[in-house]
């Protein structure tokens, strides 16, 4: 009985290790990806600008296309990587926005304040993921809730320095429909 209890978990292992090495290593670190039929295939990759509003106010970062071309089901979600080096906790490298829809765009909230310059909550503006890890410096991305019909970007680290002089950041982008 033990043998076979032994045999079993060499199994479930085995089986865990080949699934994990049919996932390809992306090309590029930083950058999301899903997986289809065994290949890495990269988001919609969009220079978005960066936008203030008000005194205060609203930091949003705008695409300029109101849905992206990437797109999924609801209820066929695909599996997504991303690749980080440098270690460090992969859970602080990845940001789910969902954007507010406009005739011609779409906005991702960055930051807000009120005319105080006190923080305000925009937790409804993101998406809630963890990442486990698959191997070395390639982490799966999980969302801890169903995703709804809409318009999502993975969000880069918002560095301060390009706030100045309108600066433009990439945004992976893709839109979940009904």
């Amino acid at each position: 009985m033990k043998n076979l209890l032994g045999l079993l978990v060499v199994f479930i292992a085995l089986v865990a290790r080949s699934q994990t090495a049919n996932i390809p290593d992306p090309e590029f670190a930083s950058r999301p990806y899903y997986l289809k039929d065994s290949i890495l295939v990269s988001l919609e990759k969009v220079s978005a600008s960066i936008d203030v509003s008000g005194m205060g106010g609203k930091v949003y970062l705008t695409a300029f296309k109101p849905k992206s071309n990437v797109r999924f089901s609801k209820d066929a979600l695909p599996k997504f990587y991303i690749k980080i080096d440098g270690g460090g906790d992969a859970s602080d490298k990845v940001d789910v926005s969902i954007a507010v829809v406009k005739k011609d765009r779409r906005r991702f909230t960055q930051e807000s304040t009120g005319l105080s310059g006190a923080a305000k909550d925009i937790g409804a503006t993101k998406a809630s993921v963890s990442v486990k890890k698959v191997r070395e410096g390639l982490y799966q991305i999980i969302f801890d809730n169903p995703l709804s019909a809409g318009e999502y970007a993975f969000m880069p680290a918002l560095d301060m320095s390009s706030l100045m002089g309108g600066g433009k950041l990439n945004l992976y982008c893709f839109g979940i429909d009904q």
